[in-house]
């Protein structure tokens, strides 16, 4: 009798091992030889648009690729997530080039809405609203939008994703009241006192040419009804080895973000605003600044070629930080200067950079610049 119910019990495991197996499917994507009326299983039998995919139910281990080299044309938006062993993965087939989302002008080109277990690899977006100014234009546009509302989310992954042309089709300088940002990646949580994201990696990205930030990665808390103090941060950040210049505005910004390190990346012409080349760019902002941020390191970057005509520093420690530290990087020719520190933070430290020819603001005080290490400063 225990014979047959262990051959049962094991027939029944060996079942349940089967269908999660059976349920992780790849999907293929053509803009070029598919039609959604095919099957999508196959490089030989793949779909063409992004709205086939978007409304077709996605479970943790599946994948979506993309035909090397070819555009196509929309939002990305995944109906499902992943886990963390079993993501969704987003990648490319036949051949090395990326592939092209065009948002088109839509708010982004992948949405990622209250969603988890996500890897996104080896594509280029574009979003590009038109250079006429419009006074009732949408203010946002994106590459890649992530949101959580409610629940902490778990493991976001975007690797050599090339992001650029990121604007909405209308604009404010610096000096104006609204701000029509274009914003090359944000992760944002809200609605909710659990909503954020815990493990993100951010790695061998080159953000460019976009209206705004390069990287946002924010949670709004409601002050009247604050979260406990465990649900307050998005947590365990990476960002590594990306190229992010020639942005209107900041290189990367982060409200309430902690245990994060940012490292070996290079962060050069933020603020970025020339009004023969692109009139859309903000015009300020500084390589990385953060609100409320706690137990962060940044080390091994480059900041430089900074302008604007406010902030626009190399590493900027803003307001109520804790336990942030930025060594051994290198920053140059940056207009607002290296470090810039704001109020009601603790425990932060600069120490070990080196800082040439970079500018020098501080209130009432005139202005030089010249060679400054950091050598041993907390």
């Amino acid at each position: 009798m225990n014979k047959v119910n262990c051959s049962i019990l094991c027939l029944f495991f060996l079942c349940l091992f089967s269908t999660n197996i059976s349920t992780q499917t790849t999907y293929f994507l053509s803009s070029i030889s598919g039609s959604d009326n095919n099957d999508g299983l196959s490089t030989l039998s793949p779909w063409k648009t992004l709205d086939k995919i978007n409304n077709t139910p996605l479970f943790p281990g599946d994948k979506i690729m993309f035909c090397s080299g070819q555009t196509f044309t929309g939002t990305l938006v995944l109906d499902g997530s992943g886990t963390e062993m079993d993501p969704i993965i987003i990648d490319i087939y036949g051949g090395s080039d990326r592939a092209v989302i065009n948002g088109e002008n839509n708010l982004c080109c992948i949405y990622l809405d209250n969603k988890q277990g996500i890897e996104i690899h080896n594509l280029e977006l574009i979003n590009d609203g038109g250079t006429n100014p419009n006074v009732n234009a949408t203010q946002k546009r994106l590459g890649i939008y992530a949101t959580a509302y409610w629940g902490i989310k778990k493991h976001l992954v975007f690797k050599n994703l090339y992001i650029h042309s990121i604007y909405p089709n209308n604009y404010q300088s610096a000096s104006e009241q609204i701000l029509y940002a274009g914003t090359g990646i944000e992760i944002t949580g809200f609605g909710g006192n659990t909503s954020s994201f815990d493990d993100i990696l951010i790695e061998d990205c080159e953000i460019t040419d976009v209206g705004n930030v390069g990287i946002i990665i924010s949670r709004w808390i409601n002050a009247s009804n604050p979260p406990p103090p465990e649900n307050t941060h998005h947590k365990n950040i990476l960002i590594k080895d990306n190229f992010i210049h020639h942005t209107g505005g900041s290189g990367a910004v982060f409200f309430n973000v902690k245990n994060f390190l940012i490292e070996d990346n290079i962060f050069t012409w933020t603020g970025y605003h020339d009004s023969l080349v692109e009139p859309r760019q903000h015009g300020t902002g500084s390589c990385w600044w953060g609100v409320r941020c706690k137990n962060g390191i940044l080390q091994n970057n480059e900041f430089s070629h900074v302008r604007g005509a406010a902030d626009s520093h190399g590493a900027h420690i803003d307001i109520a930080c804790d336990s942030v530290i930025i060594q051994y990087n290198y920053s140059f020719d940056n207009e607002g200067g290296f470090a810039e520190y704001m109020g009601s933070s603790t425990n932060c430290i600069y120490r070990y950079n080196l800082s040439i020819n970079d500018g020098w603001r501080v209130k009432n005080m005139p202005c030089s610049n010249g060679v400054t290490d950091t050598a041993g400063v907390p």
